[in-house]
């Protein structure tokens, strides 16, 4: 027996604020929004159906225009060429997919654009691992050995990923995770960030290598 979302009614005034943008969207953008969908942004701004209906809505502007369903390997093969990012065949503990990121590799050459297109690919192949799996999380491994400001990306590139990061990816747990361990700098710029669902482990046999454990559902 089906049984009723417990908080179906923000569910339903939240699917209800957005239906007339959703409506003119690519199919591929309606598929995305399902419940699922809607029960993240919501819990990324505490049930209030305002702030979660004017994070969505500017989501679905930002998917209709970058249009993630459509990055293919090919136009991304390059950027992973040196290995900075990668999404690995295994999980973790709690079957989560897990992203590995070489911070003393470099970025490979190229402009800004397509370096965004490539984390954005990586994350879209995670959230669907994810989803399959139940968890709608996933886990970032940040091996820290060689990492230093000669090879850490421009923070152009740096500022942009996160405002993707933040507006775009709520509740998948990856951007207070990159932010506690290497960019403690800008935190200020994301307040949202400041969430106590992310534990850090510090392997004692390799000590330059953080378990970022996703906390929660």
């Amino acid at each position: 027996m089906a049984h009723d979302h417990p908080r179906k009614p923000e569910l339903q005034q939240l699917r209800d604020q957005i239906e007339s943008q959703l409506s003119s969207t690519d199919p591929a953008v309606k598929s995305w929004c399902n419940e699922t969908t809607l029960t993240r942004y919501l819990v990324a701004k505490d049930w209030n159906v305002q702030k979660a209906a004017a994070m969505l809505r500017s989501t679905l502007n930002w998917r209709q225009q970058f249009q993630p369903h459509k990055i293919t390997w090919a136009d991304i093969a390059h950027n992973a060429s040196t290995g900075r990012v990668e999404l690995l065949s295994c999980t973790d503990d709690l079957g989560r997919p897990v992203v590995l990121m070489r911070l003393r590799n470099e970025m490979a050459p190229s402009d800004h654009e397509h370096q965004l297109k490539f984390l954005v690919y990586t994350l879209e192949r995670a959230c669907e691992l994810a989803d399959d799996a139940g968890h709608g999380k996933m886990s970032w491994l940040l091996e820290m050995e060689g990492y230093s400001p000669k090879n850490s990306p421009p923070f152009a590139v740096t500022k942009q990923s996160i405002s993707v990061l933040q507006n775009h990816y709520p509740e998948r747990q990856v951007l207070k995770s990159v932010l506690i361990v290497v960019l403690l700098v800008i935190w200020q710029i994301c307040p949202s960030c400041n969430r106590t669902s992310t534990f850090l482990c510090v392997s004692a046999a390799h000590p330059t290598v953080v378990y970022v454990i996703p906390m929660g559902i």
